[in-house]
């Protein structure tokens, strides 16, 4: 980014479309505010910014948490009439909800005429990240209501809110609902699906999907490790480990989590010992608050 930053200072006069790939390079950096700052730049220079502009810039305030600077970038879309554009405002409320303000993200939301599957999708996930899952069930049901096809990420949402409110009579009938509208071929369904009713209390269930998913990546197994920690099946869940090590899929950090804690809630001192030492050794997995905790 700094190479492409120093290339755009030398052009005399730079236009918004060149702006728009900076902003768009910083957004993913991890000097996200730098493309506030340029933006800033180009505003003096008379540069006009459009609909592809916005995004990218509250996708960096949201990537910094800087809820000022998008407040301020707010301002500026119901200034140039941009603030009901379909692109513009699921990043908007996507900005409001990373700097922790769902209140501004659901104002957003409201106002919006028609809003689409992806709006929905950005306030459902916006309510599960801050653990208010009933907001983001009663969204979902007035989404059916309006007979909006939902996405995968949709019934992430769902699935992850029944896991938060641990209503395993819900959580089965979304099962039965994703099972008959095609969302279990998605990996990422399956292993929502697992973690949540781990959580629920039926460890049956979260095996029964485990067993039938055809492909598992790293999480789909730390998730299924996981399930077995929390249900005290410590040995269940070190044998599971060593089938994913015979597939040779990579664990991660909360693969050895759920090692981890599995051992510490059924005495396996050595095991834990030798778990933690091989997440350093063998993996070059960095271990973290959570890990030494267990």
């Amino acid at each position: 980014m700094y190479h492409a930053h120093l290339l755009f200072d030398k052009i005399p006069q730079p236009d918004i479309v060149l702006f728009n790939f900076l902003a768009r390079g910083y957004a993913r950096s991890d000097t996200p505010l730098n493309a506030f700052v340029l933006f800033l730049k180009i505003l003096t220079l008379g540069v006009v910014p459009d609909f592809y502009t916005f995004p990218s810039l509250l996708k960096a305030c949201a990537g910094a948490e800087a809820l000022e600077e998008g407040k301020q970038l707010h301002c500026l879309l119901i200034k140039y009439g941009l603030n009901g554009d379909m692109y513009v405002c699921p990043a908007l409320m996507n900005m409001y909800i990373e700097c922790k303000d769902n209140g501004s993200a659901r104002r957003v939301f409201d106002r919006i005429a028609d809003p689409c599957v992806v709006t929905y999708n950005a306030i459902i996930m916006g309510y599960v990240r801050s653990s208010e899952p009933n907001e983001a069930l009663l969204l979902f049901r007035e989404l059916q209501v309006k007979k909006i096809k939902p996405s995968d990420v949709t019934i992430l949402g769902v699935v992850s809110s029944c896991a938060l409110l641990g209503t395993l009579g819900f959580g089965k009938w979304v099962h039965e609902y994703v099972k008959k509208n095609g969302f279990d071929q998605y990996v990422k369904v399956n292993t929502t699906l697992i973690d949540m009713y781990a959580k629920c209390g039926s460890l049956a269930d979260a095996i029964s999907v485990f067993e039938s998913m055809r492909n598992r990546d790293t999480q789909a197994w730390s998730a299924m490790i996981m399930a077995y920690a929390i249900h005290g099946r410590a040995r269940c869940a070190i044998t599971l480990f060593q089938e994913m090590q015979n597939t040779q899929v990579n664990p991660d950090g909360i693969t050895f989590l759920g090692l981890l804690y599995a051992c510490n809630h059924s005495g396996l001192i050595e095991e834990g010992f030798r778990f933690f030492n091989s997440m350093k050794e063998n993996y070059r997995i960095v271990p973290g608050v959570k890990h030494y905790g267990c």
